[in-house]
């Protein structure tokens, strides 16, 4: 699993591979993934076609690279707040996501990726691994991750996975409707969210 989101995966590679991860991604950009050939890429990067498999394996393995140089530079921002707490408040995440959602051209090369993999088995299971990864660093982020006990641990995975989809949600509406009222589903997140990040005991006891 992709446990390590601040390896950042362009600083890796090659200067001929990084070239090409490049262009990989200006490609998908411009043509989404149907353009997204080894030629097509290997003539954005100006090298032969033999270049793209020699260093990525793969068109697979080159579309695994862009997925984990994506996820990378998103949580690269998310943990590494340039001020603030540590771990994150509510409003402090939901502001970062804010950010996030204000970058649409990354959010059009993810969201082609995301479609590719329902079609694509292996790109689909690196892609479920991504998201494994990241449901656990949004509780971490909110100081939420506990291993204290199973059902502790089952919350904490589902809390991650509401917050996942939040975000994605969110993020996917204010890109498709110029009228979105993105504030207001904000702070419409933060009551909800602000509410429910406590656990009752038991049915009917007392909240943790």
């Amino acid at each position: 699993m992709p446990d390590e989101p601040f390896r950042d995966p362009l600083a890796e590679l090659k200067p001929a591979a990084r070239a090409i991860l490049v262009a990989a991604r200006t490609v998908l950009r411009e043509r989404g993934m149907e353009g997204l050939t080894l030629e097509a890429v290997a003539n954005e990067a100006n090298t032969s076609r033999t270049q793209v498999p020699y260093h990525f394996g793969s068109r697979a393995g080159l579309i695994e690279a862009l997925f984990d140089w994506l996820f990378h530079e998103s949580w690269a921002r998310f943990m590494r707040p340039p001020d603030g707490p540590w771990p994150m408040t509510v409003h402090g995440a939901l502001e970062w996501s804010r950010q996030e959602m204000a970058d649409i051209s990354a959010l059009r090369d993810s969201s082609d990726l995301v479609v590719h993999s329902l079609r694509d088995e292996f790109v689909r299971q690196r892609l479920a691994l991504l998201y494994q990864r990241d449901r656990r660093l949004e509780v971490e982020a909110l100081g939420l991750d506990s291993d204290e006990d199973e059902e502790t641990q089952r919350r904490s995975d589902g809390v991650g996975a509401v917050l996942l989809a939040l975000d994605e949600g969110l993020a996917l509406q204010r890109a498709v409707d110029p009228d979105f009222d993105l504030d207001t589903a904000l702070e419409a997140a933060e009551s909800i969210l602000t509410r429910g990040l406590t656990w009752p005991a038991e049915e009917g006891g007392e909240e943790q």
